[in-house]
């Protein structure tokens, strides 16, 4: 597992590229580092991909939940 003092917060935002797609910045604290989740249609897919098994398994896959 990961460093314990580092935390990860999520923030659905639109992409600018085009209409009706959406990416998650997950912001990795303390460091401020961000990675973009893409391929949501929507707000309402990209909260439901946080809300869901979608966030665990990034979270589990990148070692910050066992």
């Amino acid at each position: 597992m990961r460093d314990s003092t580092t935390t990860v917060t999520f923030e659905p935002q639109p992409i600018r590229v085009g209409p009706g797609e959406w990416h998650i910045v997950a912001t990795y604290h303390p460091s401020g580092k961000q990675e973009h989740i893409s391929g949501f249609r929507d707000e309402v897919d990209a909260k439901e991909w946080l809300a869901g098994n979608g966030r665990q398994a990034w979270l589990k896959a990148r070692g910050y939940v066992s």
